[in-house]
């Protein structure tokens, strides 16, 4: 199969090959006049998705390494080394391996910014979020062996990290978990999350429970999420007034996934 993404001048794809085929690629477009600007070759199952940071900013999670690793475009050089810096995810408990990592974000970034629409105020592509879907392996219990979760980001904070840490450099720079992480990132039981294009635009994604997946009695519901921090302060400032009752709105949401498979 074959993963597409458009943003500006540029289309990106990403290959997925069958089980025999050892060698994947991703390769970027000048999709005008199909001139190639950028081709890597990694190992099969590495890249299953592709998200446009900006224009020319590139992430791709890789399931191989735990990281998601960022792609500056540059035409003058299409056969890139490698990544310019790459961001790592918190390391599982033993026995455990990523086995596939999805991503998006909508809608994608331009340079010529969005589109018109009669509304007075418009959200930015840079301030959407990110959504990563990551299947985790139980390498040694084949009763259970798969669990999901989802990590949820700011677009910007991405692009912010990938300027800093990443500007400059020849070789690719690994960055720790701990390093950048933790304090912009939100996580949730990806059990929770369809896999669906349409389940983020902006910075609100939806969330649902199909009934097999709830107990005899219990009504499926959909909850909207809202990251756009306007809506968090206003949250947090209502659950103040209220004396600090009702649901658990503190920014943040923790990780939750059976006896919790990441190492803190």
């Amino acid at each position: 199969s074959i993963g597409i993404e458009i943003a500006g001048e540029y289309l990106a794809l990403v290959t997925t090959p069958g089980l025999s085929e050892l060698t994947a690629r991703f390769c970027v477009y000048e999709w005008k006049t199909g001139t190639i600007v950028l081709d890597y070759s990694v190992a099969s199952g590495t890249y299953c998705s592709i998200i446009f940071l900006s224009p020319t900013h590139i992430l791709l999670p890789n399931a191989q390494t735990g990281t998601l690793d960022l792609f500056v475009i540059s035409p003058s050089n299409p056969n890139t080394p490698g990544p310019s810096l790459r961001l790592a995810l918190p390391s599982l408990k033993p026995s455990y391996s990523i086995h596939a990592i999805y991503g998006r974000c909508e809608p994608n970034p331009s340079p010529t910014g969005f589109p018109y629409s009669p509304h007075p105020f418009h959200p930015t592509p840079e301030d959407a979020i990110a959504v990563f879907k990551l299947h985790v392996r139980n390498n040694n219990d084949a009763a259970h062996e798969w669990g999901d979760f989802s990590m949820f980001v700011h677009r910007s904070t991405l692009l912010r990290l990938c300027e800093e840490r990443g500007r400059d450099r020849e070789t690719t720079r690994t960055v720790n978990w701990e390093e950048w992480g933790p304090p912009v990132t939100r996580w949730v039981d990806a059990a929770v999350v369809p896999w669906w294009i349409t389940t983020s635009t902006g910075q609100r994604c939806v969330l649902s429970v199909a009934p097999d997946a709830l107990g005899e009695g219990l009504t499926p519901f959909i909850m909207l999420l809202d990251f756009n921090p306007f809506a968090v302060k206003r949250a947090l400032a209502v659950r103040k007034y209220n004396g600090n009752k009702g649901s658990d709105v503190d920014g943040r949401c923790n990780v939750h996934v059976g006896s919790s498979l990441i190492q803190s």
